[in-house]
């Protein structure tokens, strides 16, 4: 849960780049990406305490922004970001991994 946080978080602080100056051909993140970041963060600590749609809602905002990235490998866009773009994206798939494999001991708690 607290890394899917912090990628919600990476997801608001996008918020702060969307006036910012980008390089020709290059467009900034959309504004939906912020939206699912706000979801995230607003449903950890229920999913924190065992609720499943909050669980469900942070595994689905978290999917959806990570295939917001998909267009970065299909467009020429500069290495950093492409590798930067892949971390979060293998992050995503960690964080996703590691809610869903909990044993159903561990949901009862």
């Amino acid at each position: 849960m607290v890394l899917a946080g912090l990628l919600g978080l990476l997801d608001v602080i996008d918020l702060f780049s969307i006036n910012t100056p980008f390089p020709e051909g290059m467009t900034p993140p959309p504004g939906w990406l912020v939206i699912l970041g706000l979801i995230t963060l607003a449903a950890i600590v229920p999913a924190w305490r065992g609720n499943h749609r909050a669980i469900l809602v942070v595994v689905v905002t978290r999917v959806l922004s990570a295939f917001s990235a998909v267009p970065a490998y299909f467009v020429n866009v500069p290495s950093y970001i492409l590798i930067s773009t892949t971390m979060i994206v293998l992050l995503t798939i960690l964080a996703v991994w590691l809610i869903l494999r909990r044993t159903p001991r561990e949901r009862e708690a």
